[in-house]
């Protein structure tokens, strides 16, 4: 792992030998081949502790992986083909996508299974739903504008900001960023009476006019840690608060075919020694978009060609 302002890369790699010539006479690789019989499947969260992982707080999350190893002694990522139930119903819900949302505190089993009859499950406990967690700005909040792009240099990260609102470029200084948004112009870009009418909120969605056009989506994770954190009044955080220390993504490397899907999941570890699931708000990047892409919500997708291409976490 290469860490980088607080960055991971995971390295995709699609398998790449000798070419063959296709019946068409085109050079053609012959790609992994048959993955043979599926052997066994397993949940990777990063944050698994004796078969449990814990969620704290109402906009936290998790983003389940599920691999299947085969007998050809390939690995492939089955996290939007397999079955999954909850036990009981209404702690916890689960997207199309594997992402763990938290409904109400207490505690669930996950369970997963395959067609072919492999399964394998986890517990979830989710906690601080009743009593809420204050959010911590550098924490949780920077990291928002930079999944977004609204502190990079070519909008209010750069040298005098962007129609008289700036911010730090990539969140280096996050106790300035906290003064221009809420001491500066008065505070009138955000409003904890009425969170959804704050201008950061408004001009953030689309619902006012913006120059870099909507980037949140209201029903996202990252418009509702936004939301709690104007309602809460604005905090910043403690200066005896955990800090990250560093993040890790899941898988960190992985061989995969041409045209093929690989989920991945961010983590980011605290000074506490404690954890919590960062993709939804990570900003990821393909060092190659040509060989592979990446959503903003971590799927990777490799193209036809064979070769290696890195994506950062950042």
């Amino acid at each position: 792992m290469k860490k980088l302002l607080t960055s991971a890369l995971l390295l995709v790699v699609a398998f790449s030998v000798q070419p063959l010539l296709s019946a068409d006479a085109e050079l053609v690789a012959p790609g992994l081949g048959d993955p043979g019989d599926l052997v066994k499947i397993n949940i990777v969260t990063g944050r698994t502790v004796d078969g449990k992982v814990l969620i704290s707080g109402r906009d936290a999350g998790q983003q389940l992986l599920i691999n299947g190893d085969y007998t050809s002694g390939q690995t492939r990522d089955l996290t939007r083909d397999a079955q999954i139930t909850i036990t009981p119903e209404g702690i916890i819900s689960i997207d199309e996508t594997g992402y763990v949302s938290p409904v109400a505190e207490g505690d669930a089993t996950i369970h997963v299974k395959t067609s072919t009859g492999q399964d394998a499950s986890v517990k979830v406990t989710v906690t601080n739903i009743v009593v809420d967690l204050p959010v911590n700005f550098p924490n949780q909040v920077t990291p928002v504008f930079t999944k977004f792009g609204c502190n990079g240099g070519g909008c209010h990260g750069k040298s005098g900001g962007q129609n008289g609102f700036r911010l730090s470029l990539l969140g280096f200084e996050p106790a300035e960023d906290f003064e221009f948004l809420v001491k500066e112009a008065k505070g009138r870009r955000l409003f904890p009476a009425a969170p959804d009418r704050s201008l950061l909120l408004q001009k953030g969605a689309g619902t006012l006019p913006h120059g870099g056009g909507a980037r949140l989506d209201p029903e996202s994770a990252s418009y509702r840690l936004l939301y709690r954190w104007i309602e809460q009044g604005m905090p910043y955080g403690n200066a005896d608060d955990p800090v990250v220390t560093h993040i890790k993504v899941f898988p960190e490397e992985r061989l995969m075919g041409r045209e093929a899907d690989q989920q991945i999941n961010v983590v980011a570890y605290y000074s506490d020694g404690s954890s919590e699931d960062v993709t939804r708000t990570t900003s990821f990047d393909s060092n190659d978009t040509e060989m592979a892409e990446v959503t903003p919500n971590g799927l990777v997708t490799t193209s036809k060609l064979t070769g290696s291409v890195a994506v950062m976490a950042l």
